[in-house]
Parts: structure tokens; C-alpha cells; sequence
């Protein structure tokens, strides 16, 4: 009763639908730090968070620990956040 695994399944479908949420992530993490540098409101974690459920068509928004773990997210809010250390 021993089954094979085939490792070599690369499941594209997996890799493609990760790399649309990351994308959609970064696209909006932007536009929620954007629009927080445009209402003088501080660029943090908690902020983009909350901020991104508003301006998110599906209400959604993005948590704050992807802001942390997408590299591309990270970066942008870097540049622009004034209590990062």
C-alpha cells in the first residue's frame, strides 16, 4: 500500500495564482500608501492596513504582516515611512 509521489509537479496553476495575490498585494499596498502620504496621515503597518480595506473594491485590504514578507511592499514602504527604523 506504498503510493509513488511525483515530486516533479511543479503545479503552475499553484505558482500563477501566488504570483497574482503577491501582485495585487504590492498594487495595492501602493495605492494605500499613496493615499496616506497624500492625507498626511503616518505610513505605518497598522495604517496601511486599515486604510487598504477602504480603497479595496473587495473589501479585503491586505494584513500587515504581507507588508513584512513581500519584498517589493517592504521596500516601497521604506522609502516612504517615517517611523521605520
Amino acid at each position: 500500500m506504498s503510493q509513488v509521489l511525483n515530486s516533479t509537479n511543479d503545479r503552475l496553476w499553484l505558482k500563477d495564482s501566488h504570483q497574482k495575490r503577491s501582485n495585487r498585494s504590492v498594487e495595492l499596498g501602493k495605492q494605500t500608501i499613496d493615499l496616506l502620504i497624500e492625507k498626511r496621515i503616518p505610513v505605518t503597518y497598522t495604517n496601511i492596513a486599515n486604510y487598504s480595506k477602504e480603497i479595496d473594491t473587495e473589501g479585503k485590504g491586505i494584513h500587515q504582516n504581507t507588508i513584512r514578507t513581500n519584498e517589493q511592499l517592504l521596500e516601497y514602504y521604506k522609502q516612504h515611512s517615517l517611523t521605520y527604523k
